[in-house]
């Protein structure tokens, strides 16, 4: 049977680099550099995550305020729980600080504070891919949960209690309000859905803990949820796989519950007791949609210098622990 092979005239053997070669090989050749070519975009996936956080100085938190020094942002290995840092930023951070990655201009964001107990100066810190920052002073007032919404492109946080839009200039920042929230805002408690910029965070009243969702436009927020107890909920994260949120409701000091919240019928679920597995005051949290696991980096109180950082499956199950070498905050993926 006579094989029939098309036409590429680039394959003429008037071709060095094809002088030597019959047509039919060099018809298989291409072929199989095209099927490669094809596999390597068929593994480029908007789903490859990469763990952001930071380190500080633990010896240096002054208790009464919760400020610590000697920060440094880097990424987290997921495999080793190792940390790389690329590059430090001045002053003090609150313990338990949410911070954020935008991965538009690709730098970290973090808020800080310099100066003293009696003074402090409130500021925004900015750090590139390359361990470069610049910090941008803010007005005085009490700023917590950055976030950032992939889906604007656009920076969010809370500042005195109320939800914000920042913006980032060359040499200045500005935040203005947003949206006026049914109840009381709960600080670093605030996460995004990518595919509709759907903002949701914690707000609280004497009686109960609620989700309230906010969409970038409009004036005002919504109550999805509200939870069955009045037990604080910590670390809330939205799970674009299952569009799902889940979080940390605090039972005691020291004990937990892994909770899945449905934003879309409010109904409230406990996933797993967390009991004696994380510090109710030093923890930071994430969660990875791509692997499917919520992580959780906290301290370990007896003795409090070990840490350690959890990655729980959705159903609340450890599938990985591992002992870091510090305490990682402002954890943030970033895919």
């Amino acid at each position: 049977m006579q094989l029939h092979y098309p036409n590429f005239p680039d394959l003429e053997p008037t071709m060095p680099l094809m002088s030597h070669i019959s047509r039919p090989l060099a018809v298989l050749l291409c072929m199989a550099v095209l099927l490669c070519a094809c596999g390597k975009l068929k593994k480029k996936s908007n789903c490859d995550g990469t763990l952001h956080g930071y380190t500080a100085s633990l010896n240096s938190m002054n208790t009464t305020t919760g400020l610590a020094a000697s920060c440094s942002h880097g990424i987290i290995n997921t495999g080793t729980g190792t940390i790389a840092t690329s590059g430090t930023f001045p002053g003090s951070v609150l313990v338990n600080n949410k911070a954020t990655f935008n991965t538009h201009d690709k730098c970290y964001y973090v808020f800080g504070y310099t100066g003293s107990s009696a003074s402090y100066t409130r500021y925004l810190v900015r750090i590139t891919d390359e361990g470069v920052s610049k910090s941008f002073t803010l007005p005085t007032a009490t700023y917590s949960s950055l976030i950032y919404n992939s889906n604007n492109e656009k920076l969010y946080c809370i500042r005195d209690w109320l939800l914000c839009e920042v913006t980032v200039e060359t040499n200045a920042v500005s935040i203005k309000v947003v949206a006026n929230p049914v109840h009381a805002i709960d600080n670093n408690n605030i996460t995004v859905d990518p595919s509709s910029g759907d903002i949701y965070f914690v707000s609280y009243d004497s009686l109960h803990y609620y989700v309230e969702r906010y969409h970038p436009g409009g004036s005002a927020s919504t109550v999805v949820a509200t939870c069955p107890d009045n037990a604080p909920i910590f670390e809330l994260r939205y799970n674009k796989s299952d569009k799902n949120l889940y979080a940390l409701k605090r039972v005691t000091q020291e004990n937990h519950a892994f909770v899945k919240i449905d934003p879309s019928s409010g109904k409230v679920d406990v996933q797993a007791l967390l009991n004696g597995f994380i510090n109710g005051s030093m923890f930071s949290a994430t969660l990875d949609p791509c692997s499917g696991r919520y992580i959780i980096s906290t301290s370990i109180k007896n003795p409090l210098t070990k840490y350690v950082m959890y990655q729980l499956n959705m159903n609340g199950n450890i599938e990985q622990t591992d002992t870091t070498a510090t305490f990682y905050q402002g954890l943030d993926m970033a895919y």
